[in-house]
């Protein structure tokens, strides 16, 4: 893939990884990256809103590592309606997240989002991602003015015959007001709450 972003995070300690080189690729998709630094390297390519599987090796002086990033992967798809209503609702963030390969692959918990990817419903509610791995996923469902949902352990890819992935969210409260000084006048200078 022509000019996709490739980043390197190198091990530095024992919880740390630095994001120690950013490069992009050429256009037969081929990537080089100079670390300043030997040893557990995880690489991922991102272009757009499309996103590599995370890829871990291990880097040494002597010898070069090739390492090819794919992407693709699993489809998972559904809808996201509101509860009461049933009426689609556009514009939900639906966030898939994989814990159990961050953990083995040894990456500390602050790189987690490398090991996650989201999409957003559009028209009927529906949404789609094709960048998922074979696991099971945590999925998050959220959108303003709706309280959240979470569903756990979705197993991908979804077998077929299973019934659609369907989140129904429930519409939350929104609080509004005005914040007064104790004496009840205006405030004086820019405020924001």
């Amino acid at each position: 893939v022509s000019g996709a972003t490739v980043t390197a995070y190198l091990r530095t300690g024992a919880d740390d990884w630095d994001d120690d080189v950013i490069v992009q690729t050429n256009g037969a998709g081929e990537y080089e990256a100079q670390l300043s630094g030997a040893g557990d390297v995880l690489l991922l390519a991102e272009q757009g809103d499309d996103r590599t599987i995370p890829c871990k090796a291990i880097a040494a002086w002597d010898t070069p590592v090739l390492l090819d990033l794919a992407f693709g992967g699993e489809r998972l798809s559904g809808r996201v309606v509101d509860a009461k209503s049933g009426a689609p609702l556009a514009g939900a963030t639906v966030r898939f997240s994989e814990a159990t390969r961050r953990e083995r692959d040894g990456v500390s918990p602050h790189l987690s989002h490398l090991y996650s990817s989201s999409t957003s419903s559009v028209d009927q509610g529906r949404f789609e991602t094709r960048r998922l791995e074979p696991g099971r996923y945590r999925l998050d469902v959220s959108m303003k003015s709706y309280a959240g949902v979470t569903r756990e352990s979705v197993t991908v890819p979804f077998a077929s015959g299973e019934p659609e992935l369907v989140f129904e969210l429930v519409p939350g409260a929104i609080l509004t007001g005005t914040v007064r000084p104790a004496g009840g006048g205006a405030l004086e200078g820019d405020w924001m709450v």
